[in-house]
């Protein structure tokens, strides 16, 4: 119910931007032999790509949407949760769009969509918290040493 690799994904293309994508994207294709065994490695690529794109595009997205730098300083709290929303349900769509259409899954597009974007977003709101609590230790302690 509670997928951490999600956050993972999400946090290294919020700190590490096409280098998190590109990081995110080779271990996907590299993982995506375990659970999809069988499949052959164009179709493994081309889901390692949607699935990596789509959060990508998200997360620019979203920090667009809420006036949120790359370098996070106007992130708060509240836009986690719309930063998760908006990049898991992106993702949860067009991937599982993606298993219809390549015979990977069945048809039940909506459904499969919701059950992986409840696990992604409470794993990716957990790490996202994370990164927010140390971004906010790291400013706090910036101010200090700054200060004195």
């Amino acid at each position: 119910m509670i997928f951490l690799p999600a956050g993972i994904k999400h946090l290294s293309i919020l700190l590490g931007g096409k280098w998190g994508a590109l990081g995110c994207f080779l271990a996907l294709f590299a993982l995506a032999h375990e659970f999809w065994a069988g499949q052959p490695y164009d179709r493994l690529a081309l889901y390692s790509l949607i699935s990596t794109a789509s959060t990508w595009g998200a997360i620019v997205f979203s920090l667009w949407v809420l006036g949120i730098s790359a370098s996070l300083k106007e992130l708060r709290f509240y836009h986690l949760p719309m930063i998760d929303l908006i990049t898991t349900a992106a993702h949860g769509f067009a991937t599982n769009t993606y298993f219809i259409m390549s015979g990977m899954k069945s048809d039940h597009l909506i459904e499969n969509a919701l059950a992986m974007m409840f696990g992604d977003f409470a794993g990716s709101f957990i790490l996202l918290t994370l990164l927010w609590i140390g971004l906010s230790i790291f400013k706090k302690n910036s101010r200090d040493i700054s200060s004195n």
